[in-house]
């Protein structure tokens, strides 16, 4: 996700290209992608990103709509499938793992819920960028942890050529 929002409008970054930090985000997370949110110039502005400008990757890939539908799916997937599969046992599996058993699941489990809170400054710079700009849009895109932003994904307008 954060590759499909981040990727049209760094092209032209000074400081730090996203390639690198987006790729690293798959087994770093946060700790990979902070520093490039951190430092990134916001490309926003209307009109700023042609579909034209973009690398083949992003412009083939990640601006795809069968790449945002099938990560939309795949993460309806896998919240149905927790929820199917929640029961007393499992919450008390997970607690015992997160405060006794694991550090990774606790440093996992962090990660997930500082990138699903930075992902409102993501999904409103996309959002500028396509000239769809609403704070309540963005909002409620990111609120939703993996599934809102895959479906701002799916029903975001293409860029202009």
């Amino acid at each position: 996700m954060y590759a499909a929002l981040l990727l049209p409008g760094g092209k032209d970054q000074p400081r730090l290209k996203p390639v690198l930090p987006v790729a690293a985000s798959f087994a770093l997370g946060f700790f990979a992608l902070g520093p490039y949110l951190i430092l990134r110039e916001p490309r926003d502005a209307p009109g700023s990103v042609k579909k034209s400008d973009l690398g083949w990757a992003t412009r083939t890939i990640f601006e795809s709509k069968l790449f945002a539908v099938f990560n939309a799916a795949f993460a309806a997937f896998l919240i149905a499938y927790g929820v199917t599969h929640l029961d007393a046992a499992s919450i008390d599996g997970f607690k015992t793992l997160w405060t006794e058993q694991s550090a990774l699941c606790c440093v996992s489990s962090c990660d997930l819920l500082v990138l699903s809170l930075a992902m409102y400054g993501a999904v409103a710079e996309d959002q500028k960028r396509r000239g769809v700009f609403s704070a309540r849009s963005a909002a409620a895109f990111a609120a939703l942890p993996v599934l809102g932003p895959c479906l701002w994904l799916v029903t975001r307008p293409e860029l202009q050529d």
